[in-house]
């Protein structure tokens, strides 16, 4: 867990050399905007339903609603899918246990839905 500070904050890890190849090569590497920030997180009681990955993506956007209080030209856009973006989401899902991911697709995709998961703890 690397808590950097400073110009180090915007240095990736990741690619640096350790041991004859990169460091992500030999360890996993996480990022704590502070050693204060990660001790709280550590005192958070761990959610029974912790996942490795939870995606939302390639939401339905004719299903788009709440475009109230935006300026008219924005509330009155049509937006079109995103080519690819389903397929990216899933390619990425691929990578992690079935039993590990939750991915929200197409219609159930919304902001709704993501608020709620972050009320169940399903973000945790």
């Amino acid at each position: 867990v690397i808590a950097a500070d400073g110009p180090l904050a915007l240095l990736p890890f990741e690619p640096l050399p350790w041991r004859g190849a990169e460091l992500v090569s030999h360890v996993d590497v996480a990022y704590a905007p502070s050693l204060t920030a990660l001790q709280a997180l550590a005192a958070l009681p761990r959610s029974s339903h912790r996942r490795d990955l939870v995606a939302f993506g390639a939401p339905d956007y004719a299903l788009l609603t709440g475009t109230e209080g935006l300026p008219p030209p924005l509330a009155r856009l049509q937006w079109s899918p995103l080519p690819a973006a389903e397929a990216e989401v899933a390619a990425i899902a691929a990578r992690f246990r079935a039993d590990r991911r939750l991915v929200v697709t197409g219609a159930a995709a919304t902001k709704a839905a993501f608020a709620a998961a972050g009320r169940d703890s399903t973000l945790a």
